[in-house]
C-alpha cells in the first residue's frame, strides 16, 4: 500500500520522499516511516532495501533513520 504525505509548505500530496517534488520543501517522514514499520515491521532500510542492525542510526546508502529504533 502506497502511503501518500502532505507537504506542510504547499499541501501537495508526495509519496514517501525526502523532498516534495513541487516546491522542495522537506517532508516530515518520520511520520510515515512509524506508520509503515508498525504496518510490516523489518529490518531494512525504507530508502534502499538493505539489511539495518538494530541501533544502526544512518544506512550506507546515507538515508538517515532519524530516532526510530530498528524492531527487534
Amino acid at each position: 500500500m502506497e502511503r501518500k504525505i502532505m507537504c506542510p509548505k504547499c499541501s501537495k500530496l508526495n509519496e514517501a520522499n525526502r523532498f516534495c517534488i513541487f516546491c522542495g520543501e522537506k517532508l516530515p517522514l518520520v511520520d510515515i516511516q512509524i506508520s509503515l514499520m508498525k504496518e510490516n515491521p523489518q529490518s531494512t532500510c525504507l530508502n534502499c532495501g538493505r539489511p539495518v542492525e538494530k541501533g544502526q542510526l544512518e544506512c550506507e546508502c546515507g538515508y538517515v533513520f532519524s530516532e526510530i529504533p530498528c524492531p527487534e
